[in-house]
């Protein structure tokens, strides 16, 4: 046989066992590639849970602040919260027969209402005798007790009213140009639920009540942060997930060198290359 067929045929037997070898190189890179972007998919879904539950906490907390505040009173940060504002009578009865009433819609809290009376003074063995009777009131539901106190209804006190706390005082004499009758010291509020006005919280108010919810996450945050080390402990574990990840990669630079060497082998083959020499 000719020695050019020959070399012919055996420059034709070693490029179809190179392209066979880049063929099988061009797969495990491809492999490699797929294995290493489902891995990288796997790292990041753990980053993400890592940063979820780092964030938990702030969540948890951030919510619990602004429920707080709510409660309260004070609405929602960064929105101009609906008030309802209700009726709030108030009066204030001195025993000098001094009386005040007051009415303003409001949202605060109702104080607490006090009412004291006297009793007249009775004689007594040479001594002049009276009840000092300070009345346990809660929330009334009704303006009649402030109305019978207006109108020095004794009666309708004594009968309504029955928890008291009691003092008996003693004087020698007393001056009949003062009067000697039922007196009282009162400071009574009645909020009226069925007399509202709804408005709107003004925009300084909500900024006012934006920062200052603001600043109670923040600094409740950096405490709670800072009591457990949630920083740390996520640091930690993201650097362990990257180590794991870069781990598991399959590397593919020796792959490619030795695909690119078939590939100038190849080359070489089938361009002449050779001829060039």
């Amino acid at each position: 046989m000719d020695e050019r067929i020959k070399s012919n045929l055996k420059e034709l037997d070693e490029l179809i066992k190179l392209k066979e070898e880049k063929a099988d190189l061009k797969e495990k890179i491809t492999k490699a590639k797929i294995h290493n972007f489902k891995n990288f998919n796997v790292r990041n879904l753990k980053v993400f849970t890592k940063t979820i539950n780092l964030l938990s906490p702030f969540l948890v907390t951030s919510g619990l602040i602004i429920g707080i505040f709510k409660f309260l009173g004070l609405g929602y940060p960064f929105k101009s919260d609906k008030i309802n504002k209700y009726k709030l009578y108030s009066m204030d009865y001195r025993p000098n027969g001094y009386v005040t009433m007051e009415e303003e819609y409001t949202v605060d809290s109702v104080p607490d209402n006090t009412l004291i009376m006297y009793t007249p003074w009775e004689f007594e063995d040479g001594e002049y005798v009276r009840y000092k009777r300070e009345y346990k009131i809660g929330k009334l539901d009704s303006m009649n007790l402030i109305n019978a106190v207006l109108k020095k209804d004794y009666e309708t006190i004594i009968n309504t009213l029955n928890k008291f706390n009691e003092e008996k005082q003693i004087i020698n004499k007393i001056n009949p140009e003062n009067g000697n009758d039922y007196t009282f010291e009162a400071n009574l509020y009645y909020k009226d639920e069925n007399d509202i006005k709804k408005l709107y919280e003004s925009t300084k108010d909500n900024i006012y009540k934006t920062i200052l919810e603001l600043l109670v996450i923040i600094l409740t945050n950096l405490i709670v942060y800072r009591i457990f080390n949630y920083k740390k402990v996520y640091s930690n574990e993201i650097h362990e997930i990257n180590n794991d990840y870069h781990n598991s990669c399959i590397k593919t630079e020796s792959i490619q060198e030795s695909l690119d060497s078939v590939n100038k082998k190849i080359l070489f083959l089938t361009k002449g290359d050779r001829n060039n020499e």
